[in-house]
């Protein structure tokens, strides 16, 4: 079936469309599953990045403290969850500088995935708040620093990072 991407906009909305769109190298085929687009759940790539972002965003709310990353003391960040997690986001600055070079902009859908997948099992498996006190900060401040990750690449990206969903 040919659709107009009008079409797919109107049907998916300004989000899903942009990040499906961008899941591919400008010189391959697309192949565009609307009704993936449309759901609300894990298995929507867009969904599950946005969800990642509010849930974050909530750890923080829930947690009711300031946090600096500065001041945190990221040896206390030594389970796997957590070194996974701070690897993926220390390569933040390595993907922008590599799609900055070469303009493959898929690179960034792939990696903002692989960073929400993270988060979501050190979520998962990591306790944060409630923890002694110097690992909560570490802690808080590494679920900071993906929600900012996760947001700053949304953005480049022109999709929206949802505080709540």
């Amino acid at each position: 079936n040919f659709v107009t991407a009008e079409e797919v906009l109107a049907q998916v909305g300004k989000d899903a469309f942009r990040f499906f769109m961008l899941q591919y190298a400008p010189r391959s085929g697309i192949q565009f599953d609307i009704g993936l687009a449309k759901k609300h759940s894990k298995d929507n790539p867009v969904y599950y990045v946005q969800y990642a972002h509010a849930r974050a965003t909530s750890v923080l709310k829930k947690a009711k403290k300031r946090v600096d990353p500065k001041k945190a003391d990221w040896r206390l960040c030594e389970s796997d969850p957590e070194t996974m997690l701070i690897k993926q986001v220390l390569a933040y600055q390595e993907v922008i500088e590599e799609t900055s070079h070469d303009f493959e902009v898929q690179r960034l859908t792939r990696y903002v995935y692989e960073l929400a997948r993270i988060f979501t099992r050190f979520y998962e498996t990591t306790k944060v708040i409630g923890v002694p006190k110097e690992t909560e900060y570490a802690r808080l401040a590494l679920v900071m620093v993906t929600k900012q990750v996760i947001a700053r690449t949304l953005g480049v990206l022109g999709i929206s990072a949802p505080e709540k969903m």
